[in-house]
């Protein structure tokens, strides 16, 4: 009887803003959860690189198999974003790096040599979201891949992942979208598919609800929905009572796992 090629073992590991966790998907089972604190002392990305080392240690002492591949969600604390206008420039590779980077510059963000950068398409007119990636972090996961032997197949925001959750209700619809992972607020903006605006915070979940008040009073065009959803990543807490009528807290970021992105 033909054997079906088994499934290799994916290894997620998520950069929050103070700890590093992980988790082995193999055999549609969870295995060889962990989390490492990182560096209460503004360690920086040497804190990150130093709690990955120590992650490609415990699995060289035979915590649990060897996995296939590694998928990565980083916390939007270490990465930095910006609000592009579209132009007609992103539609060609050549002119859309040499524009991103003039614009990332005009925003204040000086990019380093080695710094990753990453950026939606865009429909025409409308708003589009550039992501920087440190090159201390781009170097930190390229010693995990060669440690694991294991290539590290996505690296993808929270901001993104979180984003693929929203329900779509009206495709191109301007929508807004909160996530709060206990220390950090998140205020997300779009349209369908398209995440185009970030604004993180810290503060936790009353943050996130300041953020869209202060969206709503900024932008007479913003919208108003009665409801902001939250992606809630610290499950667990009592929702706060002072969260108000525009906030609903589901929690499933379990369900954000499957989707991930080639950076």
């Amino acid at each position: 009887m033909w054997q079906g090629k088994r499934a290799r073992a994916v290894l997620f590991v998520a950069l929050r803003s103070d700890m590093l966790e992980w988790a082995l998907r193999k055999g549609g089972r969870w295995d060889a959860q962990g989390s490492l604190p990182l560096p209460a002392d503004g360690g920086g990305m040497a804190g990150v690189a130093g709690a990955l080392r120590q992650l490609a240690t415990r699995w060289g002492d035979g915590v649990a198999s060897s996995p296939g591949e590694v998928r990565v969600v980083v916390a939007d604390y270490w990465l930095r974003t910006a609000t592009l206008p579209w132009n007609r420039a992103l539609q060609r590779d050549v002119e859309a790096a040499a524009y991103v980077q003039a614009q990332l510059a005009a925003a204040g963000h000086a990019l380093e040599p080695g710094d990753v950068v990453r950026h939606g398409d865009g429909l025409p007119g409308r708003p589009v979201l550039a992501v920087v990636y440190p090159v201390a972090l781009w170097a930190a996961l390229a010693d995990l891949q060669r440690e694991l032997g294991a290539a590290v197949t996505s690296v993808l925001p929270c901001s993104v992942l979180a984003w693929t959750c929203l329900p779509r209700r009206g495709w191109l619809q301007p929508a807004m979208l909160g996530v709060s992972d206990g220390v950090l607020a998140m205020l997300l903006r779009g349209a369908g598919s398209e995440l185009q605006e970030v604004t993180v915070r810290q503060g936790g979940k009353p943050m996130v609800t300041i953020l869209r008040q202060r969206a709503l009073m900024r932008e007479a065009g913003a919208v108003a929905a009665a409801e902001l959803p939250v992606v809630d990543l610290a499950p667990g807490e009592p929702v706060p009572a002072h969260s108000g009528q525009h906030v609903i807290w589901p929690r499933h970021p379990a369900a954000a796992a499957s989707h991930t992105a080639t950076p």
